[in-house]
This record gives C-alpha cells, structure tokens and sequence, in this order.
C-alpha cells in the first residue's frame, strides 16, 4: 500500500474526515477482510499545503503503526513494515552536501516546488542554483527508492508513506504508474487547511524549515486536489482537515478502515479502462490523420487532372494560372472542413469534388 499525504505540520486536535467510497464497499468494511489474505504493499502519498499538517500527520501515523500494529492487523490480518519516505529531508540533506560554501539559512527548503519558480529574478542565483538541483536530485532518490522497496521481496505486507507537497496531480500520477507496475495498491490522503493559518504555522517554524509566504500563496492557486471526476485513477483518496491553528495536540485518529480496504484492493477501478479509451483515441486520431493523407494525394491528383485538361483545352495561361489557384484552394477547403470525422469521408469528398466540377 502507497499512502501519499499532502500537506505539512499537522494539529491533531478536532480535526475530520472525509472520504470517497471506493469502488464496491457497502459498508462494515472490516468484515471483508480475511486474515492472512494481505501481503503486498500500499504506497500512501500524503499531499497538500506547506504547513498544512502532512509531516506531522506521516509521522504520526508511522510511529502508531511500529508501537501497536494491532490495529491495522486485526483488519489485514497481518504485521506490517513501515517506510516513510520524507522528500524534504532528502532535499535537505543534498543541499547541505551540494551548498557547503553558502550559508544554510540562504536555502529555501521544504516547499515541494522547483526553486527559482516562485523567487524574484536574479536573486541569490547561485543559492537557487543549488535548491533546483537538491529539488530535483530528491525527487529523483525518492521516486527510486520506491521503485527499488516495492520490487525488493518481502515476508511481510509493505506500508509505504510517501510526505511531500504533491501540488500537480501528475506528480501523484507517476505512484500510480509505479504501483501499477509493482500490483502495488495506492491511497491518497489530501490533508487540507486555510492558507492562512499555514502561514500562521509557517511563522512559528524554524528558520531552516520556513518557506516565502509567496510559496503558500502560489501553491494555494495551483494546488490540484484529488478529484475522481477527472482522475478515476485516483479514486481512493482520504480527506483530512489540519484543524486550526489555536488547537494544540489531541487525539490521534487515522482512517484504518479506508487504508486497509486500499491494501485489499489494489487493483485500480477504471484505470485500466480508462487507458484503454486513451489508446483507442490515439488509434481513431491515427486513422484520421491517415485518411487525411491518403484523401490529400487523391485530391492533389483530381487537382492535377482537372489543370491538365483545362491546359490541354487551350486555357490562357493568366485564366490557367488563376484556375490553379482556384482548384487548389478548393483542395484546401475540403482537407480543413471536409474530413473532420472517421465516417463518411470519401462519399462527402466525391460529393465535394462534383460539386465544384473537378470531378465528373
């Protein structure tokens, strides 16, 4: 199981959560399950705002599991093993190797966004330099690193957390691709909370753990949340709410019933369907374009037997020069608004081209 969360520093007190019902629960999910029957892995890819709660959230989680397992394994009916793959300590730790010469406070760490895309032009240029090479080396190491623990074997089922921003659905997108691969199964867990108590939190943060409040801005505008009515490869997601920024820790609570019936389905409703219809849209554009080719040269020649004739029935060359164009202009015409569809292209062409006499 690949759980991704979302989002960063999480306040545990009064917080909820919301889910999209996935694909053939009716209810009383604990009873599906049998012991023993779990073995593979979850990647769960936590996403959302800088200071949001994720990091927190995924360490949280992490921890409940290695202390008292008890609860996940009464509903997979096995022990897992925990990994949690934290992306801003990885970029943190190759920046400190790549900026040994640069103070570590010129390091804008920790956003989930490629440095220099939020920062003024030219500014601490080589301090940015340094960032988008930690950014992308991590993200690099991350994305390896699940590939290698998913395909590694295993005596035990796998939970895999994945806690970076993941604003782009398409930075998810890639761990579905992933666990696909592997028959790996895939939950995301979008932890939400108001911008502004994110830069409430970010204030209070360390000063190597801060990020511009222009980040949080920007993100807030792009953040792509997990919507099953555009992505139905992202079905089973999880929404937690941060809670606000007053509220200190509290209860720890964590969608066990949701996690476990992601690990026990890893087969992912509509992707596989929806890949099919992608393929077959390629192959229907492929076809057109093809038709589109071979109607042209047939086109191109009715063009060159109608110039022929009207040469070789004596045509001034001046009307013959202005009779080209005309022709070709009506081969272009057709090829723009004739042959937009796959059905009916060549009786509308040989309606066309009689029509308009090039044709007898």
């Amino acid at each position: 199981l690949v759980l991704i969360v979302c989002g960063d520093s999480f306040i545990f007190s009064q917080f909820c959560l919301s889910f999209c019902m996935f694909p053939g629960t009716t209810g009383g999910v604990g009873k599906r399950y049998e012991a023993g029957k779990v073995d593979g892995a979850l990647v769960l890819i936590v996403c959302g705002l800088p200071a949001a709660g994720k990091s927190t959230w995924a360490r949280a989680l992490a921890k409940t599991i290695q202390d008292d397992s008890v609860q996940i394994s009464s509903l997979i009916g096995a022990v897992p093993s925990v990994e949690l793959v934290s992306f801003d300590e990885l970029e943190r730790s190759i920046a400190a190797s790549l900026s040994s010469r640069q103070s570590p406070d010129t390091l804008v760490l920790g956003s989930g966004e490629p440095p220099g895309s939020l920062a003024d032009a030219g500014e601490r240029q080589e301090s940015e330099a340094a960032q988008l090479v930690a950014w992308r080396t991590a993200r690099r190491q991350a994305y390896a690193r699940v590939d290698s623990l998913l395909s590694s074997p295993r005596i035990s089922p796998l939970l895999l957390i994945l806690d970076d921003n993941f604003y782009y659905r398409s930075m998810r997108y890639s761990y579905c691709q992933l666990c696909r691969k592997h028959k790996a199964s895939l939950l995301t867990v979008h932890v939400t909370v108001l911008p502004q108590c994110a830069a409430q939190r970010n204030a209070l943060r360390d000063v190597f753990e801060k990020v511009p409040d222009t980040v949080i801005e920007r993100m807030t505008e792009l953040f792509e949340p997990p919507d099953t009515s555009k992505c139905r490869w992202e079905q089973r997601y999880v929404t937690v709410s941060g809670g606000d920024q007053e509220h200190a820790e509290g209860v720890q609570v964590f969608p066990w019933e949701e996690i476990a019936q992601a690990w026990m389905n890893p087969r992912m409703e509509g992707v596989e369907s929806a890949e099919r219809q992608e393929e077959a849209e390629r192959e229907r554009l492929e076809t057109l374009k093809n038709a589109q080719h071979r109607f042209d040269l047939e086109l191109r020649a009715a063009v060159s037997q109608e110039v022929a004739q009207s040469a070789k029935d004596g045509m001034e060359r001046e009307k013959l020069k202005e009779h080209v164009a005309a022709v070709n202009g009506i081969r272009k015409e057709i090829l723009k608004n004739g042959l937009t569809s796959q059905g009916g292209e060549v009786s509308r062409l040989q309606h066309l081209l009689q029509t308009m006499g090039i044709e007898g």
